[in-house]
């Protein structure tokens, strides 16, 4: 845009571009690289979900319901969907909880900026990104979650080994493997 033969308009939603893009995201995924977080942990217990810069989410194998993959833009993601948030939320201090929905709406909000500078069609954007009403609390950032992307958390690339589909199996085959070994053993 910048350097093609295109008018003044095109060339300044260039700029904008190149600042957003070059000014704001890219340190965000310096710092998520050099600071190694968007991590997950695997163990007999469960999952540990670190995303960068909030706090590590516990989701116990008993209150996982499934894993499933998401599709958007290209990029694939690996779903967790749980069985209810009771033990979730009774896990994680409201601090916490409220941390992690505060991420989530900075996150929202580049997002809607993202949208703003590419030019994107409104209604594309409507259906990708959440209303305010839809994230009063923590309960209803998983309720939004898991009614536009089938699961409460995604897994992206950054934290996974393999492909989406490939890794949804392997999890739960790992979840099968430590629910029967728990299962045994008590």
């Amino acid at each position: 845009m910048l350097l093609g033969d295109t008018s003044l308009f095109e060339k300044i939603i260039g700029v904008l571009a190149v600042v957003f893009f070059g000014g704001f995201c890219l340190p965000a995924i310096w710092s998520s690289l050099v600071r190694r977080s968007g991590q997950l942990v695997i163990d007999q217990a469960g999952l540990q979900l670190h995303y960068p810069n909030s706090p590590v989410i516990p989701l116990t194998w008993q209150d996982i319901e499934s894993f499933g993959t998401y599709t958007i833009s290209g990029q694939h993601f690996t779903t967790i969907r749980l069985r209810s948030y009771d033990q979730l939320l009774r896990t994680l201090n409201p601090k916490d909880a409220q941390n992690i929905l505060q991420k989530f709406k900075k996150m929202n909000l580049i997002g809607k900026a993202t949208v703003v500078v590419g030019g994107l069609q409104t209604h594309y954007l409507a259906s990708l990104l959440p209303k305010s009403s839809e994230l009063q609390d923590f309960a209803s950032f998983l309720r939004h979650s898991r009614d536009r992307y089938g699961g409460e958390f995604q897994i992206g690339w950054n934290m996974r080994d393999r492909k989406a589909a490939i890794f949804a199996d392997f999890l739960q085959a790992q979840k099968e493997i430590y629910q029967g070994k728990s299962i045994l053993d008590e």
